[in-house]
């Protein structure tokens, strides 16, 4: 339940229910605009490691051949190898999750409400894929929040 004030404070909310990949409740998620957007002022950005990387295999991979890359480079410059090749990494692939979360959650809708034997493996397998993205996505927005309470 909503106030005038709060309409006053948040003019454009939108509602939605949520698939739930591992249980019969259905969470609801509430969007919602504020009516005074702040514009903050863009800083540069330092390489930070991202936790969620830990699950990646593709990370992983690449640290190992950006570190291989010119065995007699100093250790900073291999730092830095790493730093620019996990960057570039992360800025073409790290926003694919939630997109993915967005898919994975539409494909899991559409296949929830034409339930048959035949699309069940479909079905547990895209939950599994969801779960395994939401987990991705905890580890990530953790971090986030721990980097902000220090």
């Amino acid at each position: 339940m909503a106030n005038d004030a709060w309409f006053q404070l948040f003019p454009h909310p939108k509602v939605e229910n949520l698939v739930a990949p591992a249980s019969n409740n259905y969470p609801i998620c509430l969007y919602h605009e504020p009516a005074h957007n702040v514009m903050t002022p863009r800083r540069h950005r330092h390489f930070k490691f991202e936790n969620v990387w830990l699950i990646e295999p593709k990370v992983e991979e690449l640290i190992q051949t950006s570190w291989l890359v010119g065995r007699d480079i100093s250790i900073l410059s291999k730092l830095n190898n790493c730093d620019v090749n996990i960057m570039h990494w992360n800025k073409t692939n790290g926003d694919k999750r939630r997109k993915e979360i967005e898919k994975c959650k539409q494909k899991l809708a559409r296949t929830r409400t034409l339930a048959s034997s035949e699309n069940l493996n479909y079905f547990l397998a895209l939950r599994k894929r969801l779960v395994y993205l939401l987990v991705q996505d905890e580890i990530f927005w953790s971090q986030r929040a721990k980097s902000f309470w220090l």
